[in-house]
């Protein structure tokens, strides 16, 4: 679809009715709002630039089986406690923090924020005939990069891996996070998927569910909050909520979905090599993140890289496996409390009070190391 050539036009010189000076008025202080948040989230960028490099490559946990599901929830939380991915992949000192154009941050930022916003209106509308129609043109917006190019298209994941997976891991921290925020409302109905899971696999699903629907400014204003107020958590837990009307919202991999397509159209790259890329921790998160808003990154590189990247071993968290309290002899030993690996609701006192440990065998840690030689 092409956008019409209005929509270009500089609005300041439209000549809006008297009638409607207020609210014209009421859209410009928007838009310089949005200016300035949008510098906001530039400066968090820059000042948590090294800690958002280290962390794990994100996966929708949908395509995962159950059993790597736990283990990508663990890894969630390690990275989120205890930086886990940083202290196994070192950074080296190759990597330096590029120079972000602000309009392109801007216009990323923007593009996920209609989105949003438009998800949230066809949300509240869902009870609608036309909703249908609603979802079906949300959804073909996520999806179709048609009106973008390859490289905004790029921008746009950029900024909703650091907004809507980071400052959102920011945000939702640990399980006892979404324990407090049932609590604090108290109704779990929205924010607790599946009783029969442990609190770990239904903190992680939390954040997939959530992202979709917030812009990139509920989640700054909400981010490193000690406490939300109880107004956000009925809001985030109104999003969520699923009545006989449901409809299944675009997600982080339609955005993936859609660059696959046009690296696959334009440079011949299959979108299996993407897929592995995409979520190994050598692949995007060394390669692209951090670099998509520099000059020096075109996409005829991103795909040279994908076609070039070599299937290294599986990503530092496949390798996690239980261990005796009593065991001190790995190097690579954390604890986590008990009761976030059991079913919601099914714990006592002492499963509170209790840790279970993880390790990394240290055959499994030589791999990890040699994936990554400036570790030490």
């Amino acid at each position: 679809m092409k956008i019409p050539a209005w929509m270009f036009a500089d609005y300041s010189k439209i000549e809006f009715p008297a009638s409607q000076q207020e609210n014209y008025h009421k859209h410009i202080d928007n838009i310089l709002t949005w200016w300035q948040e949008t510098g906001w989230l530039i400066n968090i960028y820059f000042n948590n630039f090294d800690k958002y490099l280290s962390i794990l490559s994100f996966v929708d946990p949908d395509i995962l089986a159950d059993r790597l599901r736990e283990k990508y929830a663990l890894a969630l939380y390690l990275d989120a406690k205890f930086k886990a991915t940083g202290t196994l992949y070192a950074p080296g000192s190759s990597r330096v923090t590029p120079v972000v154009s602000k309009p392109r941050f801007y216009r990323a930022v923007m593009s996920r924020c209609l989105n949003s916003k438009m998800l949230q209106y066809a949300k509240l509308s869902e009870a609608l005939e036309s909703s249908d129609a609603l979802f079906k043109n949300i959804r073909r917006s996520w999806s179709d990069s048609s009106n973008r190019t390859l490289k905004e298209s790029l921008e746009v994941l950029e900024v909703f891996d650091f907004i809507h997976n980071f400052l959102l891991l920011g945000t939702l921290d640990s399980p006892a996070t979404l324990e407090g925020w049932a609590v604090a409302i108290r109704d779990d109905r929205n924010l607790i998927y599946s009783l029969e899971d442990s609190l770990l696999s239904n903190w992680m699903l939390l954040l997939p569910h959530l992202q979709p629907y917030l812009t990139p400014f509920d989640i700054l204003a909400n981010f490193r909050k000690d406490e939300l107020s109880n107004k956000s958590l009925h809001f985030f837990s109104s999003l969520l909520a699923i009545s006989e009307n449901y409809k299944e919202p675009p997600k982080m991999s339609d955005i993936e979905d859609s660059i696959s397509c046009v690296l696959n159209k334009e440079y011949d790259v299959a979108s299996e090599l993407w897929d592995v890329y995409r979520r190994h921790d050598h692949g995007w998160r060394k390669g692209v993140r951090g670099r998509v808003f520099g000059e020096d990154l075109s996409p005829k590189k991103v795909a040279d890289e994908i076609k070039n990247f070599e299937n290294h071993s599986p990503n530092w968290w496949k390798f996690l496996s239980e261990a005796e309290e009593d065991d001190q002899s790995r190097d690579f030993r954390v604890a986590v409390p008990q009761y976030y690996l059991k079913q919601v609701f099914d714990t006592t006192e002492d499963d509170e009070a209790r840790q279970s440990f993880f390790t990394i065998a240290e055959k499994d840690l030589r791999t990890i190391r040699r994936m990554y030689p400036s570790t030490s």
